[in-house]
């Protein structure tokens, strides 16, 4: 099954780069992923050292094929692959990258002690602090711990900016909603919150009352997208006023239909950014739905269904070790205390 599974997975799928969506995969993709996501200092020396494997004659030819061999072949497998989810894909490259970049060590040991004295902590200082902080922009350094999924270097302008070149496992799996139940401690929101979470992590596992919006996690019903007579978008049934919190991935629409990328674009054109958790969830503020609609038929269009009298929903809860679903309308669906797992719903 593994094997299989893999094999109809090269086939191709979504795939996000820079601003571009793809169904077939890009060429560049992992070319990409490798420029964005690896510290600068370490690019700088890999280049080095590839440089200096193929202009020094007295290297033995036998080791230098022992690195250079495996990253060409798996590396030009990757970049032929239309499977393009994740820089992790091509990490088994990287131990004979950092062996070749250690022979620059044999070179760097020929030089002039006082060279060598000046040099070497200089060296050692930056690749130790490429680890822990990214200098984009420079007078604000983004921290690494512990957000380490979502690490791009400066050319990528850093983790804040990653989500404008990548997505999926490049930096949003999931990782940040903890953190986003803390972000929702600390300012004493205790209302459920619009969600729209990238992956398979359980909101409610976390303690985080909900209404699972399009794109969200798919074990949950999810609400769907509207549009009036002008064509204009709204999810009926989500909570307004009131947070939304979205991953990443979702936020660029990678695995959406076209008309429902379109659809989130509209709907967070319409709300206000409040924050950032992490470097994967972006929180918003939703605006009254009495005022979006009002100024909707002021502009000539029909109204948009109400939600129903019970109001939001369906909201998601977890209470005494318990999953609960609360519909729009109709009983409270739990399953069983002592199983403390949520219902499975079939369709979305």
């Amino acid at each position: 099954y593994g094997l299989l599974h893999a094999g109809a997975a090269s086939r191709g799928g979504a795939s996000f780069l820079r601003g571009s969506y793809s169904l077939t995969g890009f060429r560049s993709y992992f070319v990409w992923t490798a420029l964005l996501k690896t510290p600068l200092v370490t690019l700088v020396l890999v280049v080095a050292a590839l440089v200096r494997l193929a202009r020094v004659r007295e290297l033995d030819s036998l080791a230098a094929a022992f690195l250079l061999v495996p990253v060409l072949a798996y590396g030009g497998a990757a970049i032929a692959s239309r499977l393009n989810i994740g820089h992790r894909h091509l990490l088994p490259i990287y131990p004979f990258l950092y062996v070749a970049a250690g022979s620059l060590g044999a070179a760097w040991n020929r030089w002039p002690a006082r060279a060598r004295a000046a040099t070497g902590p200089v060296a050692l200082a930056a690749i130790a602090a490429g680890a822990f902080v990214v200098l984009a922009p420079p007078w604000r350094p983004a921290l690494v711990y512990p957000h380490y999924l979502a690490y791009f270097n400066e050319l990528a302008g850093g983790p804040r900016e990653g989500a404008r070149s990548l997505a999926d496992s490049n930096l949003d799996w999931g990782q940040d909603l903890p953190a986003l139940r803390r972000w929702l401690d600390r300012r004493g929101i205790t209302e459920p919150v619009n969600l729209s979470l990238f992956g398979l992590a359980d909101p409610l596992y976390h303690g985080i009352p909900h209404l699972n919006l399009p794109g969200g996690y798919p074990v949950e019903p999810r609400l769907s997208f509207s549009r009036d007579g002008a064509g204009r978008v709204d999810v009926p049934g989500a909570r307004r006023p009131g947070y939304l919190a979205i991953s990443a991935t979702n936020r660029v629409g990678v695995y959406m239909s076209p008309d429902d990328r379109a659809a989130w674009r509209a709907l967070l054109a319409d709300a206000t950014f409040v924050d950032a958790v992490g470097y994967s969830i972006f929180v918003y503020r939703l605006g009254p739905r009495a005022e979006v609609l009002d100024g909707r038929r002021a502009a000539g269009g029909a109204r948009l269904p109400e939600p129903s009298a019970t109001g939001p929903g369906p909201v998601l809860t977890r209470g005494g070790g318990a999953i609960s679903y609360r519909p729009r309308a109709g009983p409270l669906i739990s399953p069983p205390p002592e199983t403390g797992r949520p219902p499975l719903f079939v369709g979305s």
